[in-house]
Protein backbone atom coordinates (compact mmCIF):
# COMPACT_ATOMS: atom_id res chain seq x y z
CA UNK A 1 0.00 0.00 0.00
CA UNK A 2 1.05 3.60 -0.44
CA UNK A 3 2.77 4.99 2.30
CA UNK A 4 1.90 8.22 3.91
CA UNK A 5 4.73 10.39 2.13
CA UNK A 6 4.40 13.71 1.69
CA UNK A 7 3.45 16.24 4.50
CA UNK A 8 -0.15 16.65 3.48
CA UNK A 9 -2.28 19.45 4.63
CA UNK A 10 -3.37 19.82 8.35
CA UNK A 11 -7.08 20.39 9.36
CA UNK A 12 -5.55 23.17 11.19
CA UNK A 13 -3.75 24.69 8.22
CA UNK A 14 -6.59 24.12 5.60
CA UNK A 15 -8.05 27.79 5.55
CA UNK A 16 -4.73 28.94 4.15
CA UNK A 17 -5.18 27.94 0.51
CA UNK A 18 -8.33 25.78 0.54
CA UNK A 19 -10.93 27.61 -1.61
CA UNK A 20 -12.39 29.78 -4.59
CA UNK A 21 -14.80 31.33 -2.40
CA UNK A 22 -13.65 34.68 -0.46
CA UNK A 23 -14.32 34.42 3.09
CA UNK A 24 -16.74 36.93 2.68
CA UNK A 25 -19.11 35.00 0.33
CA UNK A 26 -19.19 31.95 2.14
CA UNK A 27 -20.13 33.78 5.20
CA UNK A 28 -23.38 34.91 3.00
CA UNK A 29 -23.37 31.25 1.87
CA UNK A 30 -23.85 30.42 6.12
CA UNK A 31 -26.27 33.31 6.86
CA UNK A 32 -28.48 31.59 3.92
CA UNK A 33 -28.11 28.59 5.19
CA UNK A 34 -29.78 29.64 8.44
CA UNK A 35 -32.13 31.47 7.10
CA UNK A 36 -33.38 28.71 4.84
CA UNK A 37 -32.95 26.21 7.38
CA UNK A 38 -33.81 28.02 10.74
CA UNK A 39 -33.35 24.62 13.68
CA UNK A 40 -34.11 21.49 12.19
CA UNK A 41 -36.88 20.44 14.33
CA UNK A 42 -38.89 23.45 12.51
CA UNK A 43 -37.50 22.86 9.22
CA UNK A 44 -39.08 20.83 6.01
CA UNK A 45 -37.61 20.47 3.00
CA UNK A 46 -33.95 22.09 2.71
CA UNK A 47 -32.72 22.31 -0.77
CA UNK A 48 -29.21 23.50 -0.77
CA UNK A 49 -27.74 25.42 -3.70
CA UNK A 50 -24.70 24.26 -6.03
CA UNK A 51 -21.36 26.19 -5.73
CA UNK A 52 -20.51 28.14 -8.75
CA UNK A 53 -17.77 26.43 -10.70
CA UNK A 54 -18.99 23.15 -10.07
CA UNK A 55 -19.81 20.96 -12.88
CA UNK A 56 -23.53 20.19 -13.46
CA UNK A 57 -25.45 18.12 -15.46
CA UNK A 58 -28.89 19.08 -17.54
CA UNK A 59 -29.85 15.62 -18.52
CA UNK A 60 -32.53 16.14 -15.78
CA UNK A 61 -33.99 18.88 -13.64
CA UNK A 62 -35.90 18.07 -10.16
CA UNK A 63 -38.55 20.25 -8.08
CA UNK A 64 -39.76 19.05 -4.95
CA UNK A 65 -42.19 20.17 -2.33
CA UNK A 66 -43.94 19.39 0.67
CA UNK A 67 -47.47 17.77 -0.23
CA UNK A 68 -49.61 20.50 -1.52
CA UNK A 69 -46.77 22.85 -1.09
CA UNK A 70 -44.53 25.43 -2.97
CA UNK A 71 -41.91 23.85 -5.96
CA UNK A 72 -38.69 24.37 -5.11
CA UNK A 73 -35.72 23.42 -7.90
CA UNK A 74 -33.01 21.25 -6.54
CA UNK A 75 -29.97 21.40 -8.45
CA UNK A 76 -28.29 18.75 -10.27
CA UNK A 77 -24.39 17.80 -9.58
CA UNK A 78 -22.51 15.80 -12.57
CA UNK A 79 -20.82 12.53 -11.48
CA UNK A 80 -18.86 10.03 -13.46
CA UNK A 81 -19.95 6.31 -13.45
CA UNK A 82 -17.99 2.90 -14.95
CA UNK A 83 -19.17 1.31 -18.21
CA UNK A 84 -16.19 -0.65 -19.06
CA UNK A 85 -12.82 -1.66 -17.82
CA UNK A 86 -11.32 1.57 -19.02
CA UNK A 87 -14.44 3.32 -19.88
CA UNK A 88 -17.05 6.15 -17.78
CA UNK A 89 -19.56 8.42 -18.47
CA UNK A 90 -21.74 11.30 -16.88
CA UNK A 91 -24.34 10.57 -14.51
CA UNK A 92 -26.47 12.87 -12.25
CA UNK A 93 -26.95 13.03 -8.60
CA UNK A 94 -29.17 15.58 -6.38
CA UNK A 95 -29.56 15.80 -2.51
CA UNK A 96 -31.58 17.36 0.05
CA UNK A 97 -32.78 17.26 3.24
CA UNK A 98 -36.73 16.80 4.33
CA UNK A 99 -38.81 15.58 7.46
CA UNK A 100 -42.15 15.42 6.45
CA UNK A 101 -43.72 13.47 3.19
CA UNK A 102 -42.38 15.28 0.11
CA UNK A 103 -43.63 15.32 -3.68
CA UNK A 104 -40.96 15.00 -6.18
CA UNK A 105 -41.14 15.85 -10.10
CA UNK A 106 -38.17 14.79 -12.29
CA UNK A 107 -38.04 15.96 -15.92
CA UNK A 108 -35.55 13.86 -18.57
CA UNK A 109 -34.81 16.91 -20.62
CA UNK A 110 -33.90 14.83 -23.63
CA UNK A 111 -35.33 11.46 -25.28
CA UNK A 112 -38.85 9.87 -24.75
CA UNK A 113 -39.54 8.40 -21.21
CA UNK A 114 -41.64 4.44 -22.13
CA UNK A 115 -40.00 3.22 -18.91
CA UNK A 116 -39.50 4.64 -14.85
CA UNK A 117 -37.46 2.30 -12.62
CA UNK A 118 -37.67 3.88 -9.12
CA UNK A 119 -34.67 1.76 -7.25
CA UNK A 120 -34.59 0.11 -5.05
CA UNK A 121 -37.84 -1.36 -5.91
CA UNK A 122 -38.67 -2.00 -2.26
CA UNK A 123 -39.34 1.12 -1.28
CA UNK A 124 -42.29 0.81 -3.05
CA UNK A 125 -42.16 4.33 -5.01
CA UNK A 126 -45.07 4.59 -7.29
CA UNK A 127 -44.15 7.29 -10.27
CA UNK A 128 -47.10 8.92 -12.08
CA UNK A 129 -46.72 10.24 -15.59
CA UNK A 130 -47.53 14.05 -15.90
CA UNK A 131 -45.99 15.05 -18.83
CA UNK A 132 -44.91 13.81 -21.79
CA UNK A 133 -41.11 13.70 -20.52
CA UNK A 134 -41.93 14.48 -16.75
CA UNK A 135 -43.22 12.30 -13.71
CA UNK A 136 -43.75 12.81 -10.07
CA UNK A 137 -43.86 10.54 -6.80
CA UNK A 138 -44.01 11.25 -3.38
CA UNK A 139 -41.35 10.03 -0.80
CA UNK A 140 -43.04 9.76 2.90
CA UNK A 141 -39.42 9.87 4.41
CA UNK A 142 -35.75 10.54 3.06
CA UNK A 143 -34.36 7.91 1.12
CA UNK A 144 -31.50 7.14 -0.70
CA UNK A 145 -32.59 6.10 -4.61
CA UNK A 146 -31.59 5.76 -7.90
CA UNK A 147 -34.14 7.33 -11.21
CA UNK A 148 -33.96 5.14 -14.11
CA UNK A 149 -35.50 5.72 -17.33
CA UNK A 150 -36.09 3.06 -20.12
CA UNK A 151 -33.62 0.90 -18.65
CA UNK A 152 -30.33 2.97 -18.49
CA UNK A 153 -28.51 2.67 -15.33
CA UNK A 154 -25.41 5.02 -16.37
CA UNK A 155 -27.15 7.81 -17.75
CA UNK A 156 -29.53 7.75 -14.14
CA UNK A 157 -30.38 9.88 -11.70
CA UNK A 158 -28.71 9.68 -8.26
CA UNK A 159 -31.47 11.26 -5.48
CA UNK A 160 -30.09 11.41 -1.85
CA UNK A 161 -32.42 12.79 0.80
CA UNK A 162 -31.92 12.84 4.53
CA UNK A 163 -33.25 14.11 7.66
CA UNK A 164 -32.22 17.88 8.71
CA UNK A 165 -29.59 17.86 11.13
CA UNK A 166 -30.46 18.18 14.56
CA UNK A 167 -27.37 20.26 15.52
CA UNK A 168 -25.80 22.16 12.02
CA UNK A 169 -22.63 23.62 13.12
CA UNK A 170 -21.85 27.01 11.10
CA UNK A 171 -18.65 28.73 11.97
CA UNK A 172 -14.89 27.16 13.08
CA UNK A 173 -13.98 26.64 16.33
CA UNK A 174 -10.47 24.84 18.26
CA UNK A 175 -12.88 21.98 18.12
CA UNK A 176 -14.31 22.34 14.33
CA UNK A 177 -12.86 22.51 10.76
CA UNK A 178 -15.52 24.08 9.56
CA UNK A 179 -16.10 24.28 5.13
CA UNK A 180 -19.40 26.45 4.19
CA UNK A 181 -21.40 26.70 1.38
CA UNK A 182 -19.10 27.22 -1.60
CA UNK A 183 -16.81 25.56 -3.66
CA UNK A 184 -13.14 25.08 -1.55
CA UNK A 185 -10.18 23.39 -2.99
CA UNK A 186 -6.95 21.82 -1.27
CA UNK A 187 -3.96 20.43 -3.34
CA UNK A 188 -2.52 18.03 -0.49
CA UNK A 189 -4.28 15.56 1.47
CA UNK A 190 -6.22 16.47 4.32
CA UNK A 191 -5.32 15.20 7.61
CA UNK A 192 -7.68 14.24 10.30
CA UNK A 193 -7.13 15.28 13.86
CA UNK A 194 -7.71 13.68 17.03
CA UNK A 195 -10.79 15.29 19.13
CA UNK A 196 -11.66 17.34 16.72
CA UNK A 197 -14.92 17.52 14.15
CA UNK A 198 -14.01 18.12 10.55
CA UNK A 199 -17.49 19.50 9.29
CA UNK A 200 -18.98 20.02 5.42
CA UNK A 201 -21.71 21.90 5.37
CA UNK A 202 -24.59 21.66 2.91
CA UNK A 203 -24.06 23.11 -0.27
CA UNK A 204 -20.08 23.15 0.54
CA UNK A 205 -17.79 21.03 -2.24
CA UNK A 206 -14.79 20.36 -0.90
CA UNK A 207 -12.30 19.24 -3.73
CA UNK A 208 -9.42 17.46 -2.08
CA UNK A 209 -6.83 16.83 -4.86
CA UNK A 210 -3.38 15.62 -4.73
CA UNK A 211 -1.94 16.99 -7.96
CA UNK A 212 -1.98 13.22 -9.52
CA UNK A 213 1.08 12.66 -6.80
CA UNK A 214 -0.49 8.84 -6.06
CA UNK A 215 2.39 8.19 -2.94
CA UNK A 216 0.16 10.54 -0.70
CA UNK A 217 -1.81 7.68 0.08
CA UNK A 218 -4.98 8.91 0.39
CA UNK A 219 -6.99 12.04 0.11
CA UNK A 220 -8.09 12.68 3.71
CA UNK A 221 -6.59 10.62 6.42
CA UNK A 222 -6.13 9.51 9.90
CA UNK A 223 -3.66 7.25 11.60
CA UNK A 224 -3.62 6.56 15.44
CA UNK A 225 -6.13 9.24 16.23
CA UNK A 226 -9.31 9.12 18.88
CA UNK A 227 -12.70 10.63 18.95
CA UNK A 228 -12.83 11.93 15.53
CA UNK A 229 -16.12 13.12 13.11
CA UNK A 230 -17.01 13.78 10.24
CA UNK A 231 -20.07 14.84 9.45
CA UNK A 232 -22.37 17.74 7.46
CA UNK A 233 -24.13 17.76 4.26
CA UNK A 234 -21.71 18.52 1.55
CA UNK A 235 -19.30 16.77 -0.60
CA UNK A 236 -16.14 15.17 -0.23
CA UNK A 237 -14.67 15.59 -4.36
CA UNK A 238 -12.18 13.44 -5.00
CA UNK A 239 -10.10 14.22 -8.18
CA UNK A 240 -7.41 12.31 -10.19
CA UNK A 241 -6.90 9.91 -13.23
CA UNK A 242 -9.60 7.16 -13.07
CA UNK A 243 -7.55 4.52 -15.37
CA UNK A 244 -3.82 3.13 -15.10
CA UNK A 245 -2.36 1.48 -12.54
CA UNK A 246 -4.68 -0.39 -10.34
CA UNK A 247 -3.09 1.55 -7.10
CA UNK A 248 -4.40 4.48 -6.80
CA UNK A 249 -4.98 6.96 -3.46
CA UNK A 250 -7.43 5.72 -1.31
CA UNK A 251 -10.21 8.40 -0.44
CA UNK A 252 -11.18 8.51 3.31
CA UNK A 253 -8.19 6.50 5.32
CA UNK A 254 -8.35 5.42 8.67
CA UNK A 255 -5.77 3.59 10.30
CA UNK A 256 -5.65 1.96 14.05
CA UNK A 257 -7.95 4.90 15.35
CA UNK A 258 -10.96 4.64 17.85
CA UNK A 259 -14.03 6.38 18.09
CA UNK A 260 -14.74 7.40 14.78
CA UNK A 261 -17.92 9.30 13.53
CA UNK A 262 -18.66 9.73 9.93
CA UNK A 263 -22.36 10.62 9.27
CA UNK A 264 -24.44 12.53 6.63
CA UNK A 265 -21.75 13.33 4.22
CA UNK A 266 -21.63 12.81 0.41
CA UNK A 267 -18.04 11.10 -1.40
CA UNK A 268 -17.86 11.69 -4.87
CA UNK A 269 -14.27 9.57 -6.18
CA UNK A 270 -13.00 9.82 -9.78
CA UNK A 271 -9.49 8.90 -9.06
CA UNK A 272 -8.18 4.87 -8.99
CA UNK A 273 -8.66 3.48 -6.23
CA UNK A 274 -10.98 2.52 -2.74
CA UNK A 275 -12.89 5.13 -1.81
CA UNK A 276 -13.09 4.35 2.44
CA UNK A 277 -10.35 1.94 3.97
CA UNK A 278 -11.17 1.26 7.69
CA UNK A 279 -8.09 -0.82 8.30
CA UNK A 280 -7.34 -1.70 11.73
CA UNK A 281 -10.16 0.79 14.16
CA UNK A 282 -11.99 0.58 16.73
CA UNK A 283 -15.68 1.63 17.56
CA UNK A 284 -16.13 2.96 14.48
CA UNK A 285 -19.51 4.45 12.56
CA UNK A 286 -20.69 5.30 9.52
CA UNK A 287 -24.15 6.30 9.20
CA UNK A 288 -26.25 8.45 6.28
CA UNK A 289 -23.08 8.66 3.92
CA UNK A 290 -23.45 8.29 0.08
CA UNK A 291 -20.68 7.49 -2.31
CA UNK A 292 -20.20 7.16 -6.26
CA UNK A 293 -16.59 5.85 -7.15
CA UNK A 294 -15.93 5.53 -11.55
CA UNK A 295 -11.91 4.71 -11.10
CA UNK A 296 -10.64 1.28 -11.26
CA UNK A 297 -10.35 -0.51 -8.19
CA UNK A 298 -12.78 2.07 -6.69
CA UNK A 299 -13.97 -0.10 -3.78
CA UNK A 300 -16.90 1.36 -1.81
CA UNK A 301 -16.57 0.82 1.92
CA UNK A 302 -13.55 -1.66 2.89
CA UNK A 303 -13.41 -2.98 6.80
CA UNK A 304 -10.18 -4.30 7.02
CA UNK A 305 -9.32 -6.00 10.05
CA UNK A 306 -10.70 -4.32 12.83
CA UNK A 307 -13.59 -4.47 15.41
CA UNK A 308 -17.03 -2.91 16.41
CA UNK A 309 -17.59 -1.22 13.24
CA UNK A 310 -20.88 -0.47 11.70
CA UNK A 311 -21.69 1.06 8.57
CA UNK A 312 -25.51 1.85 8.58
CA UNK A 313 -27.67 3.09 6.06
CA UNK A 314 -25.58 4.15 3.01
CA UNK A 315 -25.76 4.09 -0.22
CA UNK A 316 -22.68 2.82 -1.87
CA UNK A 317 -22.26 2.63 -5.50
CA UNK A 318 -18.72 1.75 -6.90
CA UNK A 319 -16.39 0.79 -9.52
CA UNK A 320 -15.63 -2.65 -7.66
CA UNK A 321 -16.90 -4.22 -4.56
CA UNK A 322 -19.19 -2.30 -2.74
CA UNK A 323 -19.24 -3.49 0.85
CA UNK A 324 -16.40 -5.32 1.76
CA UNK A 325 -14.26 -7.33 4.61
CA UNK A 326 -10.39 -8.11 4.38
CA UNK A 327 -7.56 -8.44 7.03
CA UNK A 328 -4.10 -7.80 6.04
CA UNK A 329 -2.11 -9.03 8.60
CA UNK A 330 -1.70 -11.96 11.09
CA UNK A 331 -1.82 -9.78 13.63
CA UNK A 332 -4.93 -7.57 12.67
CA UNK A 333 -7.80 -9.71 13.55
CA UNK A 334 -11.39 -8.52 13.08
CA UNK A 335 -14.34 -8.92 15.25
CA UNK A 336 -18.06 -7.56 15.40
CA UNK A 337 -18.25 -6.05 11.91
CA UNK A 338 -22.14 -5.20 10.58
CA UNK A 339 -23.50 -3.27 7.69
CA UNK A 340 -27.09 -2.51 7.85
CA UNK A 341 -29.64 -0.88 5.61
CA UNK A 342 -27.33 0.18 2.99
CA UNK A 343 -27.59 -0.16 -1.04
CA UNK A 344 -24.96 -1.75 -2.46
CA UNK A 345 -23.95 -1.55 -6.21
CA UNK A 346 -21.04 -2.25 -8.12
CA UNK A 347 -20.54 -1.60 -11.73
CA UNK A 348 -18.00 -3.78 -13.79
CA UNK A 349 -16.07 -5.65 -11.65
CA UNK A 350 -16.70 -7.53 -8.35
CA UNK A 351 -19.22 -7.82 -5.95
CA UNK A 352 -21.67 -5.79 -4.15
CA UNK A 353 -21.23 -8.07 -1.24
CA UNK A 354 -17.78 -9.14 -0.81
CA UNK A 355 -15.40 -11.21 1.75
CA UNK A 356 -12.20 -11.26 0.69
CA UNK A 357 -9.86 -12.05 -1.23
CA UNK A 358 -7.35 -11.34 1.60
CA UNK A 359 -8.45 -12.80 4.70
CA UNK A 360 -4.62 -13.05 6.06
CA UNK A 361 -5.51 -13.02 10.15
CA UNK A 362 -5.71 -15.61 12.86
CA UNK A 363 -9.61 -15.05 12.75
CA UNK A 364 -12.37 -12.90 10.99
CA UNK A 365 -15.88 -13.60 13.10
CA UNK A 366 -19.34 -12.32 14.03
CA UNK A 367 -19.53 -10.30 10.83
CA UNK A 368 -23.65 -9.25 9.30
CA UNK A 369 -24.66 -7.74 6.37
CA UNK A 370 -28.50 -7.26 7.04
CA UNK A 371 -31.07 -5.38 5.17
CA UNK A 372 -29.16 -4.41 1.73
CA UNK A 373 -30.65 -3.73 -1.31
CA UNK A 374 -29.16 -4.54 -4.48
CA UNK A 375 -30.74 -2.63 -7.30
CA UNK A 376 -27.88 -4.22 -9.64
CA UNK A 377 -25.43 -6.56 -9.41
CA UNK A 378 -23.13 -5.36 -12.69
CA UNK A 379 -20.25 -7.49 -12.68
CA UNK A 380 -18.95 -7.60 -16.30
CA UNK A 381 -15.68 -7.74 -16.62
CA UNK A 382 -14.53 -11.85 -17.22
CA UNK A 383 -14.70 -13.31 -13.69
CA UNK A 384 -11.09 -15.22 -13.21
CA UNK A 385 -13.39 -17.63 -10.46
CA UNK A 386 -16.34 -17.98 -9.29
CA UNK A 387 -17.73 -14.95 -8.46
CA UNK A 388 -20.79 -13.95 -7.02
CA UNK A 389 -22.88 -10.95 -6.21
CA UNK A 390 -22.85 -12.00 -2.16
CA UNK A 391 -19.17 -13.89 -2.30
CA UNK A 392 -17.33 -15.50 -0.35
CA UNK A 393 -13.66 -15.58 -1.83
CA UNK A 394 -10.93 -16.63 1.03
CA UNK A 395 -7.77 -16.47 -0.52
CA UNK A 396 -5.40 -16.65 2.62
CA UNK A 397 -5.52 -18.17 6.11
CA UNK A 398 -8.10 -17.18 8.81
CA UNK A 399 -10.54 -18.87 10.25
CA UNK A 400 -14.09 -17.30 8.95
CA UNK A 401 -17.19 -17.76 11.22
CA UNK A 402 -20.47 -16.56 12.87
CA UNK A 403 -20.95 -14.69 9.51
CA UNK A 404 -24.78 -13.65 8.88
CA UNK A 405 -26.62 -12.50 5.45
CA UNK A 406 -29.78 -11.01 6.36
CA UNK A 407 -32.51 -9.52 4.33
CA UNK A 408 -31.02 -9.13 1.22
CA UNK A 409 -33.07 -8.05 -1.84
CA UNK A 410 -31.43 -8.60 -5.17
CA UNK A 411 -33.54 -6.80 -7.74
CA UNK A 412 -30.43 -7.22 -11.23
CA UNK A 413 -27.79 -9.74 -11.93
CA UNK A 414 -26.39 -8.62 -15.38
CA UNK A 415 -23.98 -10.84 -16.45
CA UNK A 416 -24.41 -14.61 -17.13
CA UNK A 417 -21.07 -14.78 -15.24
CA UNK A 418 -21.77 -14.06 -12.18
CA UNK A 419 -23.51 -16.47 -9.46
CA UNK A 420 -26.05 -15.46 -6.94
CA UNK A 421 -24.18 -17.02 -4.12
CA UNK A 422 -20.43 -17.93 -4.29
CA UNK A 423 -18.73 -19.33 -1.40
CA UNK A 424 -15.47 -20.69 -2.05
CA UNK A 425 -11.67 -21.09 -0.80
CA UNK A 426 -8.97 -20.15 -3.19
CA UNK A 427 -5.46 -19.72 -4.13
CA UNK A 428 -5.44 -16.88 -6.05
CA UNK A 429 -1.81 -15.68 -7.48
CA UNK A 430 -2.54 -12.04 -7.65
CA UNK A 431 -4.85 -11.78 -4.30
CA UNK A 432 -3.61 -14.41 -1.94
CA UNK A 433 -0.97 -13.16 0.86
CA UNK A 434 -0.87 -15.91 2.24
CA UNK A 435 1.12 -18.46 0.08
CA UNK A 436 0.97 -22.61 -0.18
CA UNK A 437 -1.88 -25.31 0.87
CA UNK A 438 -1.19 -25.16 4.16
CA UNK A 439 -2.00 -21.65 5.30
CA UNK A 440 -5.15 -21.81 3.52
CA UNK A 441 -8.15 -20.96 5.90
CA UNK A 442 -11.80 -22.51 6.79
CA UNK A 443 -15.36 -21.01 7.01
CA UNK A 444 -18.09 -22.49 9.63
CA UNK A 445 -21.07 -20.85 10.91
CA UNK A 446 -22.48 -19.10 8.18
CA UNK A 447 -26.03 -18.50 7.74
CA UNK A 448 -28.06 -17.30 4.63
CA UNK A 449 -31.82 -15.84 5.96
CA UNK A 450 -34.14 -14.16 3.81
CA UNK A 451 -32.65 -13.99 0.87
CA UNK A 452 -35.19 -12.65 -2.20
CA UNK A 453 -33.88 -13.24 -5.66
CA UNK A 454 -36.28 -13.61 -9.33
CA UNK A 455 -33.76 -14.28 -12.55
CA UNK A 456 -31.58 -17.81 -13.27
CA UNK A 457 -28.58 -17.09 -11.48
CA UNK A 458 -27.09 -20.22 -9.70
CA UNK A 459 -25.62 -20.42 -6.64
CA UNK A 460 -22.15 -22.28 -5.78
CA UNK A 461 -19.90 -23.50 -2.42
CA UNK A 462 -16.81 -25.63 -2.57
CA UNK A 463 -13.73 -25.83 -0.43
CA UNK A 464 -10.23 -25.84 -1.02
CA UNK A 465 -9.46 -29.75 0.33
CA UNK A 466 -9.89 -31.82 3.09
CA UNK A 467 -8.84 -29.73 6.16
CA UNK A 468 -9.79 -26.78 4.69
CA UNK A 469 -13.49 -26.56 3.56
CA UNK A 470 -16.76 -24.93 4.73
CA UNK A 471 -19.05 -26.20 7.70
CA UNK A 472 -22.29 -25.50 8.99
CA UNK A 473 -23.74 -23.28 6.22
CA UNK A 474 -27.60 -22.28 6.90
CA UNK A 475 -30.15 -21.22 4.16
CA UNK A 476 -33.67 -20.09 6.16
CA UNK A 477 -36.10 -18.92 4.04
CA UNK A 478 -33.92 -18.29 0.95
CA UNK A 479 -36.37 -17.12 -1.69
CA UNK A 480 -35.66 -18.12 -5.32
CA UNK A 481 -38.31 -16.94 -7.75
CA UNK A 482 -40.77 -16.59 -5.42
CA UNK A 483 -40.84 -20.07 -3.19
CA UNK A 484 -38.81 -20.66 -0.41
CA UNK A 485 -36.14 -23.28 -1.01
CA UNK A 486 -36.11 -26.51 0.71
CA UNK A 487 -33.13 -28.17 -1.20
CA UNK A 488 -30.00 -27.40 -2.79
CA UNK A 489 -32.08 -28.19 -6.54
CA UNK A 490 -34.43 -25.64 -5.24
CA UNK A 491 -32.12 -23.24 -4.46
CA UNK A 492 -30.11 -23.66 -8.14
CA UNK A 493 -26.89 -24.20 -5.57
CA UNK A 494 -24.27 -26.11 -6.40
CA UNK A 495 -22.61 -28.12 -3.40
CA UNK A 496 -18.64 -28.87 -4.25
CA UNK A 497 -16.12 -30.62 -2.52
CA UNK A 498 -14.61 -30.49 1.33
CA UNK A 499 -18.14 -28.81 2.13
CA UNK A 500 -19.91 -30.02 5.25
CA UNK A 501 -23.55 -29.77 6.45
CA UNK A 502 -25.32 -27.81 4.47
CA UNK A 503 -29.05 -27.11 5.53
CA UNK A 504 -32.56 -25.23 4.46
CA UNK A 505 -35.14 -24.78 6.77
CA UNK A 506 -38.25 -22.25 6.30
CA UNK A 507 -38.93 -20.65 9.61
CA UNK A 508 -41.72 -17.98 11.38
CA UNK A 509 -38.74 -15.46 10.85
CA UNK A 510 -40.61 -11.81 9.38
CA UNK A 511 -39.64 -11.26 5.80
CA UNK A 512 -37.62 -8.17 5.66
Amino acid sequence: MPGLDGEGESMEAKTTAMTYVPRRIIGAGVLFLLLACGHAAFAKVIVYPIPEGVKVNDAYSVRIRPLGGTWRKVGIYNVEVRTGWDTKTDSSMAYFDCNEPVEIEVTRNTGKIDRIDLRPKRLQLKPKQVREHSFRFIMNEPKKISVEINGDIYDNLHIFARYPESDPITAESDEVVYFGPGYHRLDKPLNLESGKTLYIAGGAFVEVGLNNDTSQGAHVRGESLSDVTIRGRGIIYMPGPSFGDVHGPQGLRLRRCSRVRVDGITLIKQSRGWTNCIQNNTDVAYTDVALISVGRNGDGIDVVGGRDIVVDNCFVRASDDALCIKTWSIDHDLDHVVFKNCTAWNDITSHPIEIGFELRSSYARNIAFQNIDIPHSNGQHPPTSDFGTIDISHGDNAILSNVLFEGIHIENIHSPDYKLISCSIVHDPTWSLAAGDRNRGRGKDIVFRNIFYAGDAESKISGYNSTHGFDGITFENFHYNGQVATSPAEANLTIGDFVKTVSFKKSKVPNR
